[in-house]
C-alpha cells in the first residue's frame, strides 16, 4: 500500500462517522446531500515528516443550516488532536480554521474546514 492510500482510507473511515457519504477531491452530481468531500495538499516537508493540509467541506442544500453545521461540529471533534498508527504510517492532526463559505447559488450550504496533519512513514516494521 502507498501511504497516500493509508492515509485516505483512514480520513475516509474517520469522517464516515460524521456522514455516510464522503468523496474524495469532487462528489458527484448524484451524490445526495448531505455529504462531506475532502481534499489534501502537502504543504511541507523536513526530515522524515510531511506536513498536510486536510480541507474537509461540508455541504448541503436548502435554507435550514443546522445538519451543515452539526456534521461540521462532528468533523472538527473527530480532528482535533486525533493520532493515528498503523504497520505504514503514522499521524497526528490539529484543527486550524472554520469557515462559511458563500456560494453563488444562495442555496448550498458549505463549510469549510482546515485541518494541518504530521505524518510520517514507518520504518520499524
Amino acid at each position: 500500500m502507498s501511504k497516500t492510500s493509508d492515509l485516505r482510507r483512514a480520513i475516509t473511515a474517520r469522517l464516515r462517522t460524521a456522514c455516510p457519504r464522503v468523496e474524495y477531491g469532487q462528489a458527484g452530481d448524484e451524490t445526495a446531500r448531505p455529504y462531506i468531500v475532502y481534499t489534501l495538499e502537502t504543504i511541507g516537508s523536513v526530515d522524515d515528516m510531511e506536513t498536510l493540509e486536510l480541507e474537509i467541506n461540508c455541504m448541503d442544500y436548502g435554507t435550514n443550516t443546522e445538519l451543515c453545521e452539526t456534521i461540521a461540529d462532528q468533523a472538527e471533534a473527530l480532528f482535533d488532536k486525533w493520532y493515528y498508527l498503523n504497520d505504514e504510517i503514522q499521524f497526528s492532526t490539529y484543527v486550524d480554521r472554520r469557515q462559511p463559505v458563500t456560494e453563488e447559488d444562495r442555496s448550498i450550504i458549505r463549510r469549510r474546514l482546515l485541518i494541518e496533519i504530521h505524518m510520517t512513514e514507518r520504518r520499524d516494521k
